[in-house]
Protein backbone atom coordinates (compact mmCIF):
# COMPACT_ATOMS: atom_id res chain seq x y z
CA UNK A 1 0.00 0.00 0.00
CA UNK A 2 1.54 3.24 -0.89
CA UNK A 3 0.41 7.12 1.05
CA UNK A 4 -0.40 10.33 0.07
CA UNK A 5 -1.03 12.66 2.44
CA UNK A 6 -2.85 15.74 3.33
CA UNK A 7 -1.94 18.81 5.69
CA UNK A 8 -4.97 20.05 6.25
CA UNK A 9 -2.65 18.75 4.86
CA UNK A 10 -3.14 17.08 1.73
CA UNK A 11 -0.29 14.93 -0.16
CA UNK A 12 -0.74 12.40 -1.92
CA UNK A 13 1.08 8.90 -3.57
CA UNK A 14 -1.61 8.65 -6.19
CA UNK A 15 -4.22 11.23 -7.49
CA UNK A 16 -6.31 11.76 -10.97
CA UNK A 17 -4.84 12.42 -14.16
CA UNK A 18 -5.75 15.51 -15.55
CA UNK A 19 -4.81 17.67 -18.63
CA UNK A 20 -1.34 19.16 -17.79
CA UNK A 21 -0.76 22.51 -18.86
CA UNK A 22 3.11 23.49 -19.72
CA UNK A 23 3.84 26.40 -17.62
CA UNK A 24 7.84 26.68 -16.54
CA UNK A 25 8.47 24.50 -12.99
CA UNK A 26 9.38 26.70 -10.39
CA UNK A 27 12.62 26.29 -8.23
CA UNK A 28 12.18 23.03 -6.35
CA UNK A 29 14.84 22.19 -3.71
CA UNK A 30 16.67 24.21 -1.16
CA UNK A 31 19.22 22.44 -0.03
CA UNK A 32 20.44 25.33 2.49
CA UNK A 33 17.03 25.20 4.58
CA UNK A 34 17.57 21.35 5.45
CA UNK A 35 20.23 19.89 7.49
CA UNK A 36 21.52 16.43 6.25
CA UNK A 37 21.73 14.25 9.17
CA UNK A 38 22.58 11.33 6.81
CA UNK A 39 23.38 10.77 3.36
CA UNK A 40 20.56 11.33 1.01
CA UNK A 41 18.39 8.62 0.13
CA UNK A 42 19.50 6.51 -3.54
CA UNK A 43 17.39 4.98 -5.66
CA UNK A 44 20.07 2.04 -6.35
CA UNK A 45 19.02 0.79 -2.20
CA UNK A 46 15.47 0.57 -2.87
CA UNK A 47 15.62 -2.75 -5.12
CA UNK A 48 18.69 -3.96 -3.42
CA UNK A 49 18.92 -7.70 -2.97
CA UNK A 50 20.83 -8.84 -0.06
CA UNK A 51 22.73 -12.04 0.53
CA UNK A 52 20.04 -13.22 3.15
CA UNK A 53 17.63 -12.92 0.32
CA UNK A 54 19.90 -14.62 -2.21
CA UNK A 55 20.39 -17.48 0.10
CA UNK A 56 16.45 -17.29 0.82
CA UNK A 57 16.13 -18.14 -3.32
CA UNK A 58 19.15 -20.64 -3.35
CA UNK A 59 17.24 -22.94 -0.53
CA UNK A 60 12.89 -22.22 -1.22
CA UNK A 61 13.15 -21.27 -4.82
CA UNK A 62 16.43 -21.98 -7.27
CA UNK A 63 16.22 -25.57 -5.12
CA UNK A 64 13.44 -27.32 -7.54
CA UNK A 65 11.50 -27.81 -10.91
CA UNK A 66 8.31 -26.03 -12.57
CA UNK A 67 7.83 -22.65 -13.20
CA UNK A 68 10.37 -20.48 -11.15
CA UNK A 69 7.69 -17.93 -10.96
CA UNK A 70 4.84 -20.00 -9.08
CA UNK A 71 7.84 -21.45 -6.97
CA UNK A 72 8.48 -17.70 -6.01
CA UNK A 73 4.86 -17.10 -4.96
CA UNK A 74 4.49 -20.61 -3.28
CA UNK A 75 7.62 -19.12 -0.97
CA UNK A 76 6.22 -15.89 -0.31
CA UNK A 77 2.27 -17.51 0.41
CA UNK A 78 1.92 -17.46 4.07
CA UNK A 79 2.41 -19.98 6.46
CA UNK A 80 5.17 -20.90 3.79
CA UNK A 81 8.79 -19.60 2.94
CA UNK A 82 9.02 -16.11 4.95
CA UNK A 83 5.72 -16.15 6.64
CA UNK A 84 5.26 -12.02 5.70
CA UNK A 85 2.73 -9.90 7.79
CA UNK A 86 0.99 -7.08 6.35
CA UNK A 87 2.15 -4.20 8.60
CA UNK A 88 1.22 -0.34 7.37
CA UNK A 89 3.40 1.09 9.90
CA UNK A 90 6.65 2.17 7.68
CA UNK A 91 7.45 1.33 4.07
CA UNK A 92 10.51 -0.32 3.87
CA UNK A 93 12.91 -1.14 0.99
CA UNK A 94 13.33 -4.28 -0.64
CA UNK A 95 16.11 -5.64 1.88
CA UNK A 96 14.21 -4.19 4.99
CA UNK A 97 10.79 -5.69 4.24
CA UNK A 98 12.94 -9.38 4.17
CA UNK A 99 14.08 -9.10 7.01
CA UNK A 100 11.54 -8.07 8.92
CA UNK A 101 8.99 -10.41 7.07
CA UNK A 102 6.58 -7.97 7.16
CA UNK A 103 5.34 -4.62 5.34
CA UNK A 104 2.80 -2.68 3.47
CA UNK A 105 1.73 -3.39 -0.42
CA UNK A 106 4.56 -1.22 -1.64
CA UNK A 107 7.42 -2.81 0.43
CA UNK A 108 6.04 -5.85 0.08
CA UNK A 109 6.10 -5.41 -4.02
CA UNK A 110 9.91 -4.25 -4.06
CA UNK A 111 10.39 -7.23 -1.98
CA UNK A 112 8.93 -9.51 -4.25
CA UNK A 113 10.23 -7.61 -7.55
CA UNK A 114 13.90 -7.54 -6.13
CA UNK A 115 14.00 -11.17 -5.47
CA UNK A 116 12.37 -12.11 -8.96
CA UNK A 117 15.06 -9.99 -10.71
CA UNK A 118 17.65 -11.76 -8.84
CA UNK A 119 16.09 -15.45 -10.09
CA UNK A 120 15.85 -13.68 -13.95
CA UNK A 121 12.23 -12.99 -14.52
CA UNK A 122 10.96 -10.21 -16.20
CA UNK A 123 9.28 -7.91 -13.36
CA UNK A 124 6.83 -4.90 -14.52
CA UNK A 125 5.15 -2.96 -11.57
CA UNK A 126 1.08 -1.91 -11.94
CA UNK A 127 -0.71 0.12 -10.27
CA UNK A 128 -3.88 -0.83 -9.73
CA UNK A 129 -7.25 1.11 -10.48
CA UNK A 130 -9.38 1.38 -6.28
CA UNK A 131 -10.62 3.99 -4.19
CA UNK A 132 -8.90 5.06 -2.15
CA UNK A 133 -8.25 4.15 1.92
CA UNK A 134 -7.87 7.38 4.34
CA UNK A 135 -6.69 7.30 7.58
CA UNK A 136 -5.31 9.80 10.05
CA UNK A 137 -2.95 10.83 11.95
CA UNK A 138 -2.83 14.05 14.38
CA UNK A 139 -3.30 16.77 12.03
CA UNK A 140 -2.69 14.96 8.48
CA UNK A 141 -4.42 12.71 6.49
CA UNK A 142 -3.28 9.43 4.59
CA UNK A 143 -4.69 8.16 2.01
CA UNK A 144 -3.54 4.59 0.03
CA UNK A 145 -3.35 3.35 -2.89
CA UNK A 146 -2.46 -0.10 -4.62
CA UNK A 147 0.08 -1.73 -6.31
CA UNK A 148 1.34 -5.31 -7.37
CA UNK A 149 4.10 -7.25 -9.36
CA UNK A 150 3.77 -9.10 -12.82
CA UNK A 151 5.96 -11.38 -13.58
CA UNK A 152 6.42 -12.57 -17.30
CA UNK A 153 5.26 -11.25 -20.54
CA UNK A 154 1.98 -11.21 -21.57
CA UNK A 155 1.03 -12.24 -24.79
CA UNK A 156 -2.31 -11.00 -25.41
CA UNK A 157 -4.75 -8.49 -23.83
CA UNK A 158 -6.77 -11.73 -22.49
CA UNK A 159 -3.67 -13.57 -20.89
CA UNK A 160 -5.09 -13.45 -17.37
CA UNK A 161 -8.77 -14.13 -17.91
CA UNK A 162 -8.06 -17.19 -20.31
CA UNK A 163 -5.35 -18.50 -18.17
CA UNK A 164 -2.89 -18.97 -20.36
CA UNK A 165 -0.60 -18.54 -17.63
CA UNK A 166 2.29 -15.95 -20.05
CA UNK A 167 1.97 -13.63 -16.37
CA UNK A 168 1.58 -13.82 -13.06
CA UNK A 169 0.42 -11.20 -10.84
CA UNK A 170 1.44 -11.68 -7.23
CA UNK A 171 -0.54 -9.21 -5.09
CA UNK A 172 -0.79 -8.66 -1.47
CA UNK A 173 -4.57 -8.56 -1.81
CA UNK A 174 -6.91 -11.47 -1.47
CA UNK A 175 -6.84 -13.01 -4.84
CA UNK A 176 -10.76 -12.90 -6.23
CA UNK A 177 -10.03 -9.37 -5.39
CA UNK A 178 -6.87 -8.68 -7.06
CA UNK A 179 -7.99 -10.30 -10.38
CA UNK A 180 -11.54 -8.12 -10.42
CA UNK A 181 -9.21 -4.88 -10.29
CA UNK A 182 -7.62 -2.98 -13.48
CA UNK A 183 -4.69 -1.81 -13.41
CA UNK A 184 -1.75 0.26 -15.48
CA UNK A 185 1.98 -0.18 -16.14
CA UNK A 186 4.43 1.82 -14.43
CA UNK A 187 8.08 2.48 -14.89
CA UNK A 188 10.84 1.48 -12.11
CA UNK A 189 11.58 5.30 -11.88
CA UNK A 190 7.57 5.89 -10.74
CA UNK A 191 7.38 2.81 -8.07
CA UNK A 192 10.82 4.14 -6.63
CA UNK A 193 9.80 7.57 -6.31
CA UNK A 194 6.39 6.33 -4.43
CA UNK A 195 8.47 4.42 -2.32
CA UNK A 196 10.59 7.40 -1.24
CA UNK A 197 7.52 9.99 -1.48
CA UNK A 198 6.37 7.02 1.08
CA UNK A 199 8.86 7.88 3.25
CA UNK A 200 8.48 11.54 2.95
CA UNK A 201 5.21 10.94 4.25
CA UNK A 202 5.69 9.02 7.10
CA UNK A 203 8.58 11.05 8.50
CA UNK A 204 5.87 14.47 7.67
CA UNK A 205 3.29 12.55 10.11
CA UNK A 206 6.08 11.72 12.98
CA UNK A 207 6.97 15.87 13.34
CA UNK A 208 10.36 15.33 11.17
CA UNK A 209 9.89 17.47 8.09
CA UNK A 210 13.92 17.97 7.63
CA UNK A 211 14.54 14.61 7.34
CA UNK A 212 11.14 14.11 5.06
CA UNK A 213 12.80 16.93 2.69
CA UNK A 214 15.61 14.72 1.38
CA UNK A 215 12.98 11.85 0.31
CA UNK A 216 10.88 14.09 -1.19
CA UNK A 217 13.92 15.18 -3.06
CA UNK A 218 15.05 12.01 -4.00
CA UNK A 219 11.31 11.21 -5.07
CA UNK A 220 10.99 14.21 -7.87
CA UNK A 221 15.17 13.64 -8.21
CA UNK A 222 14.09 9.73 -9.36
CA UNK A 223 10.84 10.90 -11.47
CA UNK A 224 10.67 14.60 -12.26
CA UNK A 225 6.70 13.78 -13.49
CA UNK A 226 6.00 12.47 -10.15
CA UNK A 227 3.38 15.89 -9.37
CA UNK A 228 2.69 14.06 -6.09
CA UNK A 229 6.15 14.12 -4.58
CA UNK A 230 6.39 17.96 -5.78
CA UNK A 231 2.78 18.47 -3.89
CA UNK A 232 4.68 16.47 -0.74
CA UNK A 233 8.12 18.58 -1.09
CA UNK A 234 5.11 21.98 -0.81
CA UNK A 235 3.74 20.19 2.41
CA UNK A 236 7.09 19.85 3.83
CA UNK A 237 7.78 23.79 3.43
CA UNK A 238 4.67 24.72 5.14
CA UNK A 239 5.49 22.78 7.94
CA UNK A 240 8.92 24.13 8.06
CA UNK A 241 6.79 27.90 7.55
CA UNK A 242 8.08 28.65 3.92
CA UNK A 243 5.34 29.84 2.87
CA UNK A 244 5.96 31.24 -0.34
CA UNK A 245 8.07 28.21 -1.32
CA UNK A 246 5.09 26.05 -0.49
CA UNK A 247 2.62 28.18 -2.36
CA UNK A 248 4.69 28.15 -5.25
CA UNK A 249 4.44 24.55 -5.53
CA UNK A 250 0.88 24.27 -4.96
CA UNK A 251 0.20 26.69 -7.38
CA UNK A 252 2.35 25.18 -9.82
CA UNK A 253 0.39 21.76 -9.35
CA UNK A 254 -3.35 23.57 -9.46
CA UNK A 255 -2.13 25.21 -13.01
CA UNK A 256 -1.40 21.81 -14.50
CA UNK A 257 -3.40 19.89 -12.83
CA UNK A 258 -7.27 22.15 -12.30
CA UNK A 259 -8.86 19.33 -10.90
CA UNK A 260 -6.16 17.72 -8.04
CA UNK A 261 -7.73 17.86 -5.24
CA UNK A 262 -4.83 17.15 -3.03
CA UNK A 263 -3.22 20.33 -4.10
CA UNK A 264 -5.95 22.60 -4.25
CA UNK A 265 -6.57 21.34 -0.72
CA UNK A 266 -3.56 22.69 0.85
CA UNK A 267 -3.35 25.68 -1.31
CA UNK A 268 -6.71 26.60 0.90
CA UNK A 269 -5.11 25.64 3.68
CA UNK A 270 -2.53 27.77 3.17
CA UNK A 271 -4.02 31.15 2.32
CA UNK A 272 -6.47 30.55 5.52
CA UNK A 273 -3.31 30.25 7.56
CA UNK A 274 -1.47 33.23 5.23
CA UNK A 275 -5.03 35.37 6.11
CA UNK A 276 -5.80 36.29 2.61
CA UNK A 277 -9.88 34.74 3.29
CA UNK A 278 -10.69 35.81 -0.66
CA UNK A 279 -8.15 33.74 -2.47
CA UNK A 280 -9.17 31.55 0.16
CA UNK A 281 -12.67 31.12 -0.59
CA UNK A 282 -12.16 30.97 -4.52
CA UNK A 283 -10.25 28.03 -3.99
CA UNK A 284 -12.93 26.60 -1.25
CA UNK A 285 -15.27 27.00 -4.20
CA UNK A 286 -13.64 25.53 -6.70
CA UNK A 287 -12.60 22.29 -4.60
CA UNK A 288 -16.08 22.01 -3.44
CA UNK A 289 -17.27 21.70 -6.87
CA UNK A 290 -14.33 19.11 -7.56
CA UNK A 291 -15.05 17.27 -3.81
CA UNK A 292 -18.38 17.66 -2.28
CA UNK A 293 -18.20 15.48 0.49
CA UNK A 294 -14.17 15.50 1.49
CA UNK A 295 -12.20 12.21 3.33
CA UNK A 296 -13.99 11.38 7.22
CA UNK A 297 -17.48 13.85 6.14
CA UNK A 298 -20.08 12.00 7.74
CA UNK A 299 -17.15 10.53 10.29
CA UNK A 300 -16.58 14.16 12.06
CA UNK A 301 -20.55 14.65 11.57
CA UNK A 302 -21.05 11.44 13.65
CA UNK A 303 -17.99 12.54 16.36
CA UNK A 304 -19.44 15.86 16.86
CA UNK A 305 -23.20 14.21 17.35
CA UNK A 306 -21.05 11.34 19.79
CA UNK A 307 -19.60 14.45 21.72
CA UNK A 308 -23.21 16.35 22.13
CA UNK A 309 -24.37 12.84 23.47
CA UNK A 310 -27.01 12.17 20.28
CA UNK A 311 -26.05 8.58 20.13
CA UNK A 312 -28.57 7.80 17.43
CA UNK A 313 -27.32 10.01 15.52
CA UNK A 314 -23.80 9.17 15.86
CA UNK A 315 -24.91 5.74 14.90
CA UNK A 316 -26.39 6.43 11.83
CA UNK A 317 -24.01 9.28 10.92
CA UNK A 318 -20.86 6.30 11.22
CA UNK A 319 -22.47 4.14 9.21
CA UNK A 320 -23.00 6.31 6.36
CA UNK A 321 -19.45 7.11 6.50
CA UNK A 322 -18.94 3.44 6.51
CA UNK A 323 -20.70 2.64 3.33
CA UNK A 324 -18.25 5.32 1.36
CA UNK A 325 -14.97 3.27 3.08
CA UNK A 326 -15.79 0.07 4.09
CA UNK A 327 -12.64 -0.52 5.37
CA UNK A 328 -11.84 2.50 7.87
CA UNK A 329 -10.71 1.36 11.00
CA UNK A 330 -11.32 4.75 12.63
CA UNK A 331 -14.96 4.70 11.87
CA UNK A 332 -15.64 0.92 13.24
CA UNK A 333 -13.30 2.03 16.39
CA UNK A 334 -16.01 5.33 16.91
CA UNK A 335 -19.17 3.41 16.05
CA UNK A 336 -18.19 0.54 18.85
CA UNK A 337 -17.65 3.51 21.07
CA UNK A 338 -21.75 4.59 19.96
CA UNK A 339 -23.17 0.96 20.63
CA UNK A 340 -21.24 1.06 24.19
CA UNK A 341 -22.84 4.49 24.74
CA UNK A 342 -26.20 2.66 23.60
CA UNK A 343 -26.07 -0.21 25.64
CA UNK A 344 -25.35 -2.60 23.22
CA UNK A 345 -22.48 -4.64 23.82
CA UNK A 346 -22.38 -7.55 21.29
CA UNK A 347 -22.54 -4.63 18.27
CA UNK A 348 -19.47 -2.82 20.10
CA UNK A 349 -17.92 -6.31 20.12
CA UNK A 350 -18.80 -6.53 16.41
CA UNK A 351 -17.28 -3.18 15.14
CA UNK A 352 -14.32 -3.63 17.73
CA UNK A 353 -13.54 -6.46 15.82
CA UNK A 354 -13.97 -4.80 12.16
CA UNK A 355 -11.19 -2.35 13.75
CA UNK A 356 -8.84 -4.88 14.54
CA UNK A 357 -9.53 -6.78 10.97
CA UNK A 358 -8.96 -3.60 9.10
CA UNK A 359 -6.41 -2.24 11.59
CA UNK A 360 -3.05 -1.43 8.90
CA UNK A 361 -0.71 -2.19 12.00
CA UNK A 362 0.31 -4.45 14.49
CA UNK A 363 0.26 -1.91 17.33
CA UNK A 364 -3.55 -0.90 16.26
CA UNK A 365 -4.43 -4.91 15.87
CA UNK A 366 -3.21 -5.09 19.52
CA UNK A 367 -5.01 -2.04 20.90
CA UNK A 368 -8.11 -3.44 19.55
CA UNK A 369 -7.63 -6.98 20.59
CA UNK A 370 -7.10 -5.51 23.83
CA UNK A 371 -10.15 -3.45 24.08
CA UNK A 372 -12.20 -6.78 23.15
CA UNK A 373 -10.91 -8.06 25.82
CA UNK A 374 -11.90 -5.98 28.57
CA UNK A 375 -14.94 -5.61 27.08
CA UNK A 376 -15.61 -9.43 27.45
CA UNK A 377 -14.60 -9.23 31.11
CA UNK A 378 -17.23 -6.54 31.79
CA UNK A 379 -19.72 -8.31 30.10
CA UNK A 380 -19.25 -11.28 32.22
CA UNK A 381 -19.68 -9.12 35.49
Amino acid sequence: MFTRLLFFMLFSILTGCATQTKVAQPALFHDAAFALSRSEPRAEDVLKVSEPMREFLKQHVRAGNGDMRVRLYQALKKNSGLMLEYDAEETLNASEAFDRKSGNCLSLVLMTAAMARELGLDVRFQNVRMDDSWTRTDHILLASGHVNVLLGQRTSAFDLDLGDHASLIIDFLPPGVAMRQQADIISEKRIVAMYFNNRAAELLARGKAGEAYWYAKAAITTDPDFSIAINTLGVVYRKQAMFAEAEQLFRYIVVTQPENVVALSNLQELLVTRQRPAEAAAVATQLAKLQPEPPFYFLNQGKQAYQEGRFADARKLIEKELRKDPYNEESYFWLARTYFQLGNLQKTDENLQMAEKNALTRKSQDLYYKKRQSLALLAQK
